[in-house]
């Protein structure tokens, strides 16, 4: 049974079917004497709301309770969206799909992004007929739209390549699978394993791409340990998949718009075949953890020290690239996300593409 220092929180969108659901879940999990951290009764009168759906965000597991208000919910996809660019995605979301969330239907789904446009739209025409000096945080809610409609598509996308059962099933069962799935995935944590690993592991390669472009060379390099001619390889299937291969190179708006489906095949194929040692997701949960620095300054040194891109009080040159496994954790990949001098580093915009794109 789960011990109750485990945070387990639940993220639902208020009112109707959902929140019903909610509170018979919420029943049967603590007539099991465990207690779900819920926003209705743990945040408090003048709780700072914002900050407790972050919490949501960073934490270990995240019951989902998804239908259509919460697809269209600020808050929901806040929560949603936050669990994405904190990393582990698939380990610590627990779906569960109500009849009314349309995620199934390609064209539905396509609905929920237009929803997010048209509401990004509205803002900011408003916007336009009121004063700069008077848009104090309104802003972010601006940024805050365009997350949610950057991942709406790939969050649903996983969502629904999950099989996240009925809710029928779940309720006749008394969420008994849930609460197993949510027990394993926490002794695997405790016991420093990796459960979408696991997964991966009994699988073939999952070799997907929007844009055509065959993984199978890159797999094969990986498999084979040749990290220095995968590394030139990444570079040029990421070039190929965002049509910069005359170029040879890649600016922060290729990787703005890179399509997650490719990023995250190739970040899986770099974790499985190094053992969880390089990918662009170890690299930015290092990135993630040295303060997730954007210029120049103490926490970027940390971040070059950390994946060894930066020795001693120098960084590191071209020629001085560790092509094996005893190099420091996050090492590689590092042709694809560097141009420049090393000490010049942008490649932070790999990371937050990987944190949008749910690596």
């Amino acid at each position: 049974m789960l011990v109750s220092s485990k945070e387990i929180f639940i993220s639902y969108a208020w009112g109707g079917n959902s929140e019903e659901f909610v509170n018979y879940l919420d029943q049967s999990f603590q007539e099991k004497g465990i207690t779900i951290i819920r926003d209705k009764r743990d945040l408090g009168y003048k709780g700072l709301i914002k900050e407790f759906m972050e919490r949501i965000g960073r934490g270990k597991c995240v019951i989902a309770v998804i239908n259509d208000k919460y697809l269209k919910s600020p808050n929901c996809m806040f929560e949603l969206v936050q669990v994405s660019r904190n990393g582990e995605f698939y380990n610590r979301i627990f779906p569960i799909v109500l009849p009314d969330a349309q995620i199934y239907d390609p064209v539905q789904r396509l609905k929920y992004i237009k929803h997010w446009e048209e509401k990004k739209k509205e803002l900011n025409d408003a916007i336009r007929e009121v004063g700069a000096e008077y848009l104090q945080g309104i802003r972010e809610e601006i940024d805050q739209y365009t997350q949610i409609r950057n991942t709406i598509a790939e969050l649903t996308s996983i969502l629904k390549n999950m099989n996240t059962l009925t809710p029928d099933i779940h309720s006749q069962s008394d969420f008994e699978v849930v609460i197993k799935s949510i027990q394993d995935h926490f002794d695997a944590t405790q016991h420093g394993e990796n459960p979408q690993k696991a997964v991966q592991e009994q699988h073939e390669d999952i070799l997907d791409s929007t844009k055509n472009v065959d993984y199978s060379n890159l797999r094969n390099l990986l498999k084979a340990g040749r990290w220095k001619e995968a590394d030139n390889e990444t570079l040029k299937v990421m070039l190929k998949a965002v049509n910069r291969e005359d170029e040879g190179w890649l600016d922060v708006e290729d990787f703005n718009r890179f399509p997650c489906t490719d990023l995250r095949t190739i970040d899986q194929l770099w974790v499985k075949y190094s053992g969880g040692k390089f990918g662009f997701s170890v690299q930015k949960k290092i990135w993630q953890e040295c303060g997730c620095p954007t210029e120049y300054r103490k926490e970027w040194e940390k971040f070059g020290d950390r994946v060894g891109w930066r020795t001693g009080r120098a960084w590191i040159e071209g020629g001085e690239v560790i092509f094996d496994l005893s190099a420091p954790e996050g090492h590689l990949p590092i042709r694809a996300g560097v141009w420049g001098r090393m000490s010049g580093l942008r490649c932070w915009v790999v990371f937050l593409r990987a944190g949008e794109c749910a690596l």
